[in-house]
């Protein structure tokens, strides 16, 4: 080993490792927690000599300075480890007052024992190692000895009790003791790995894992079974599971590990990893597995932390034999052997980072073979005792140890996550599972998981119908993936999800976990079937902090793109196995951050436009969320500090308004035409007493024609309905220098003296479409009720009078929206405009035949292509009138559908020498039980008159034919507005001789329907296709009425982010004060400057306006996402500089101000706080300093 490295003799600070590192943070945000205690517990029984014992201890502590270091983060964000002065302790020797001589055994002892091994360690004040003598009899005691896991584990275990052991023997017989030890000391090892972490071995070995880990998936993901939830959220201190192999399993497990030349360890291991299997229903997932991590001989005596918790992987998905299963975990284990120097902490990095597994849960169960301390010291009779402090590490570990007679062990499970029961069944699941593998290792793994031949993608099948059915028997669900903490949007959705009527529940995944939820069959998104997916992201959260400081500009852009194109593949993975549509919303970015996207705007903008094209995905980005609700300041970094909450609460209002507002236009019917008056709507004025001179088109009128536009531009028909002579009406386009909008914007008019209801009835008449597709914009309250009356249907909105409030109104009256807009979309005017001038030709031909022929008209009939899904979802939810089945289709069903075998989609394109009427027409069909069958026939109204209808179905039953069938069947379904459709099936029937079941489905021979001419049907039979349906009372219409009413409502009133955020306080307030009302009434006022303040913040944000210092903070209605707030707005506006860990540990008000004052937190005015605001001490839990990983652990254990 160089002698570069400095040890603790040397310099008595360094940093801590990358092993110590992770428990420091755990430490910080569970201080209390016993989970990383490591008890070691001795019976001894002879006369020790007590002063001997605590000169031992205290020669021990002298000469091995890690049981003195105390760790702390300084001012860089760096947690360091420092080496305390030798200060000599005195061993507590404790009597148990007992009634009579008792064994170690007793339970008073036990007691005892247990409550000093769940005393928790102050890292910072040191020392994390302490020793107690407890005195049961006269000649009996029990030392236990207590270490923090940050500087033990196994190997120092066992490397304590021989230096215990040298040590006492030499204090005995007055030999002197060494005040250093020979050794290299745990300061070298910190820096050695730091220098490791950097060279190509570690690059190599990140490949290495890489492999290894690609489809394996956490144990448990699906096995937990969710007991209702405690008041707090980290699990309690449950004593574990006892598990003992029975004598009879002991022995077979001892000889079949001699018959196999394997340890019994090997034996269990593999039992504990089918039993997981049965669990969950995976076959391929992850156990953790302690790994001693001391391959470098200079480190194999080095006392300290060194054991490195790895995920072996386990894969059965082909059914292996016993034997086999068993070989391939003794294959996992060496492999993991050769890698493990890879720090846990980092490894989950670069498997997130790189979408293998997100997340931090590599493992959610673990198992590990150990043994208690075996002390001796001379002249003593020394026993070891097992007793675990509770407190689970994981979700569910298993420990064993082998004594002469036996082997037992303990489980340790998260009792929140876990009830007792299930532990008690995966016990018996385990010894079963260990004796078939000793009694039959020629079983197949089958025998034992119970997971279906075919392994994982079977397990995760059925794991995913399970989890359907339960999702489909509840509401819809919206479900979130972020990478950064997105739960305080949580009430703003639930605010919106109310005032919408929505019966929608939130749901949130695990905090940066995007690619696993993306990718992994069983996550939160992947298994939603019901509602919709929520994915939020920086950029800059994609690629490594670290690497991005030491990256030029080039190498930045580079790195984004390779990332960028991960995401791509993962949201297009997640959208394509789904059937939902799929949100991505594009976050803005840090200060920071700002650099990297403006280096990468070419890959940005590529990367977003890809998007767009995916079937079934919607974008949104932070540009579009600021031309709807624009706010001053987004970035909060004190947010970011504390909780990952990168965002001002004024941005999480803009940003999930947005999103709401966004998956609002997945599902509305949007408006089609809008029909707008000209005096007093287009213009102010009266243009037939002004004149086009005389009219006056200010700011106001220029900013609703540019909306209008807009509108147009969304491929919205415009029309003009005005009671004016149309030659004055039209003067204003022609001659007013303001007008913006043009002759050319106007598809339709109705300018005369008549009712303007019956002029939009003939509007209606000539578009072709439902009047439920309708909005009249007018300013004559008069006018827009007798239309209103008349035709409910049509949505009249009742804008403000104020011009300049019109504008503003009508671009967030949610119901003028658009989704996506499809080229047909784009090109409705066009059509429309060409379509008036097909009617003139139409009246002058003489036959439907003449009709066509003058047409020139073109019927392009193929598959469907995937660019195509999104206009054939689109044509079967919009297409109400020629719909055979009223099919109503997302973009994943036509998708889903397409790809099945047997089953195919397919389009009619037509164009005539007017113009293009663009992808008008689709047909799903499938072969089934011998015949050809129709599964849903579209064909817009805009085609309607054209025979477009027969060619299709002539196109079909040749593809019928090409399939060897002979029967082609048309289901139908009778709706009100179908009768186009079924006036089509009944000439088809008529002419072609087919024949009706008994659901009215039409049958046909595939031959003769082959050959027919579609010019040869009467074109009375089209007049009457061709008949809107919109002079019928519609179904639709009162549902589409009931629903604008909470639109209409919040155009008016929820405009602004001031105005909705002051909505959802209010309402949170209200709820608030009810619950917390008497609790809030009792106790003392504030007294103090630091008391008032407190309060004053504490009345800000939770909406009380009396509140006693007594009062714990979740009493009054306090969450941690308000506890975040709280922290933030004491930092920002007071520079009291309080940690989420202060307010845990001091819930009231009286107690958090005496922790202030009393810890010389000096409070200033806000004025005073950007020269007196003190350093952020936890600045590393932002993720300036530490990994990603530990952001998510952070979120897990608060």
């Amino acid at each position: 080993m160089s002698t570069q490295y400095p040890s603790f003799a040397e310099t008595s600070t360094c940093p801590a490792s990358q092993i110590q590192l992770q428990f420091w943070v755990i430490h910080e945000f569970a201080p209390d927690s016993p989970s990383y205690n490591q008890p070691c517990v001795n019976l001894i029984e002879g006369d020790l000599d007590a002063g001997a014992l605590e000169k031992t201890i205290n020669a021990v502590l002298r000469r091995y300075p890690v049981f003195r270091t105390t760790f702390a983060m300084n001012d860089d964000g760096v947690v360091m480890q420092k080496a305390a002065p030798v200060q000599p302790i005195a061993l507590k020797v404790q009597s148990l007052q007992l009634q009579a001589l008792q064994t170690a055994d007793d339970a008073v002892v036990r007691q005892a024992v247990y409550e000093e091994i769940r005393k928790p360690f102050d890292l910072a004040a040191g020392p994390p190692i302490r020793f107690r003598l407890l005195r049961i009899g006269p000649h009996a005691h029990i030392l236990v000895m207590t270490a923090h896991h940050i500087v033990f584990d196994l190997a120092t275990k066992d490397l304590l009790a021989e230096i215990l052991a040298a040590t006492y023997r030499q204090i005995l017989a007055g030999q002197p003791i060494p005040d250093s030890p020979e050794q290299n000391d745990y300061a070298v090892f910190s820096a050695w790995q730091h220098d490791w972490m950097q060279t190509d071995e570690c690059k190599k070995m990140e490949g290495m894992w890489r492999s290894y880990l690609e489809g394996a998936q956490p144990a448990l993901r699906s096995a937990t079974d969710n007991p209702p939830e405690t008041e707090s959220n980290q699990a309690m201190a449950t004593p574990p599971l006892p598990v003992a192999l029975p004598p009879d399993l002991f022995q077979a497990v001892k000889t079949f590990s001699r018959q196999e030349k394997v340890t019994p360890y090997l034996v269990l291991l593999a039992a504990w990893a089918l039993t997981l299997a049965r669990a969950s229903g995976q076959s391929k997932l992850c156990v953790g597995i302690p790994m001693s991590n001391r391959r470098k001989e200079e480190f194999k005596n080095t006392l300290g932390c060194f054991v490195n918790s790895l995920p072996l992987t386990f894969n059965i998905a082909d059914n292996p034999t016993l034997r086999e299963a068993l070989r391939r975990v003794r294959m996992g284990l060496l492999q993991l052997h050769r890698m493990q120097e890879m720090p846990y902490y980092h490894l989950v990095q670069i498997m997130r980072r790189d979408g293998i597994i997100g997340g931090d849960a590599l493992y959610q169960a673990g198992f590990t073979f150990e043994h208690p301390m075996r002390l001796q010291l001379d002249g003593l009779n020394v026993k070891p005792i097992y007793i675990h402090p509770g407190g689970p590490q994981l979700d569910l570990f298993a420990t064993f140890w082998e004594e002469s007679d036996g082997i037992t062990g303990i489980i340790k499970y998260d009792e929140t996550k876990l009830r007792i029961k299930t532990v008690e069944a995966l016990r018996e699941q385990f010894l079963d599972a260990a004796r078939k593998i000793c009694a039959d290792p020629e079983l197949h793994t089958e025998k034992i998981t119970l997971i279906p031949v075919g392994g994982a993608e079977a397990a995760t099948q059925a794991i995913g119908d399970k989890t359907s059915k339960a999702k489909e028997e509840a509401g819809p669900v919206m479900a979130v993936a972020s990478s950064f903490s997105a739960e305080f949007i949580g009430e703003f959705l639930d605010f919106w999800f109310d005032n919408l009527q929505w019966n929608t529940a939130v749901r949130f995944a695990a905090f940066n976990q995007v690619f696993q939820e993306l990718l992994d069959p069983s996550s939160l998104l992947r298994t939603n079937r019901k509602g919709c997916n929520v994915v939020m992201l920086r950029l800059e959260d994609l690629i490594d902090k670290e690497t991005l400081k030491n990256s030029t500009p080039g190498e930045t852009q580079s790195k984004l793109a390779s990332a960028c194109e991960e995401l791509k593949q993962a949201l297009s993975a997640c959208a394509k196995n789904t059937n939902i549509p799929l949100c991505f919303i594009l976050c803005p970015p840090s200060p920071s951050g700002k650099a990297v996207e403006e280096a990468a705007a070419d890959t940005i903008e590529l990367f977003l436009e890809t998007l767009r094209s995916v079937p079934g995905m919607t974008v949104l980005t932070y540009p579009e969320i600021n031309r709807w609700y624009p706010v001053t300041e987004y970035y909060e970094p004190i947010g970011e500090t504390l909780g990952a909450i990168p965002y001002t609460r004024d941005y999480l209002t803009a940003l999930s308004t947005s999103l709401v507002r966004s998956v609002n236009t997945l599902s509305l019917k949007p408006v089609k035409a809008l029909v707008v008056d000209c005096d007093g709507t287009l213009w102010q004025g009266v243009v037939g007493e002004d004149g086009p001179a005389g009219v006056v088109i200010g700011p106001h009128q220029r900013d609703f024609q540019e909306f209008l536009i807009k509108q147009y531009q969304a491929g919205v028909i415009l029309c003009l309905c005005s009671k004016n002579r149309e030659e004055d009406a039209w003067s204003v386009f022609d001659q007013h220098p303001g007008m913006l909008l043009k002759r050319e914007h106007i598809s339709f008019w109705k300018i005369n003296w008549e009712a303007k209801s019956d002029n939009l009835r003939a509007l209606v008449k000539d578009m072709n479409i439902g009047m439920d597709a309708v909005a009249f914009l007018d300013d004559n309250p008069l006018e827009r009720a007798e239309v209103g009356l008349r035709y409910p249907a049509i949505f009249c909105p009742e804008f403000p009078d104020a011009w300049g409030e019109r504008t503003r109104w009508l671009e967030h009256c949610w119901l003028l929206d658009h989704p996506r807009a499809t080229a047909e979309d784009k090109k409705r005017q066009d059509h429309y405009r060409s379509e008036q001038i097909r009617d003139s030709l139409k009246q002058s031909a003489g036959s439907l035949a003449e009709f066509l022929e003058k047409l020139e008209l073109k019927i392009d009939l193929n598959p469907a292509e995937e660019a195509d899904y999104d206009r054939l979802a689109q044509l079967s939810v919009r297409t109400n009138q020629f719909n055979t089945t009223t099919l109503r289709l997302t973009t994943q069903d036509v998708a889903q559908y397409a790809t099945t075998p047997g089953m195919s989609a397919h389009i009619a394109r037509v164009r005539d020498r007017f113009g293009d009427y663009g992808l008008v027409g689709a047909m799903l069909a499938s072969a089934k039980e011998g015949a050809y069958r129709v599964d849903g026939m579209f064909l817009s109204c805009r085609a309607l008159g054209r025979s477009v209808e027969f060619r299709m179905a002539s196109y079909l039953a040749q593809q019928a034919r090409q399939a060897g069938l002979s029967e082609i069947i048309f289901p139908v379904k009778t709706t009100d507005r179908n009768e186009p459709a079924r006036t089509f099936l009944t000439k088809l029937n008529e002419l072609c001789g087919g024949n009706r079941d008994s659901e009215n489905g039409l049958h046909l021979g595939a031959e003769k329907l082959a050959g027919f001419r579609y010019e040869s049907v009467a074109a009375s039979v089209e007049e009457a296709q061709n008949a809107p349906g919109q002079d019928k009372p519609e179904a639709a219409d009162s549902v589409s009425i009931q629903n604008r009413e909470p639109f209409v409502r919040l155009a008016g009133n929820l405009r602004s982010v001031d105005a909705i955020l002051r909505a959802v306080e209010r309402k949170a307030i209200d709820a608030r004060t009810r619950s917390a009302a008497a609790a809030a009434l009792s106790g003392a006022a504030p007294e103090s400057q630091t008391e008032k303040i407190i309060a004053d913040v504490w009345r800000k944000i939770l909406g009380i306006d009396r509140i006693s210092t007594q009062t714990r903070f979740f009493e009054v209605g306090g969450t941690s996402l308000l506890m975040v707030r709280i922290a933030i707005e004491l930092k920002r506006n007071y520079a009291m500089n309080v940690s989420i860990i202060d307010l845990f540990k001091y819930p009231t008000i009286s107690e958090l101000a005496s922790y202030i004052d009393g810890g010389s937190t000096a409070v200033h005015a806000p004025d005073e706080t950007a020269t007196l605001a003190a350093k952020r001490q936890r600045e590393a839990l932002s993720g300036r300093h530490l990994p990603d990983s530990f952001k998510r652990l952070k979120e897990k254990r608060r």
